[in-house]
């Protein structure tokens, strides 16, 4: 029952990264910035 909370947490981050790519696509920018920097 422990793993729950650690399967839980890692969705809500899974999602969060999720909508924060989604914005940031919205925005006018890349997905992984941290790529499109290196070139």
């Amino acid at each position: 029952m422990r793993y729950n909370r650690s399967i839980l947490i890692l969705l809500i981050i899974l999602a969060l990264s999720c909508c924060i790519q989604g914005a940031l696509v919205e925005a006018g920018a890349p997905p992984y910035p941290r790529m499109s920097s290196s070139t």
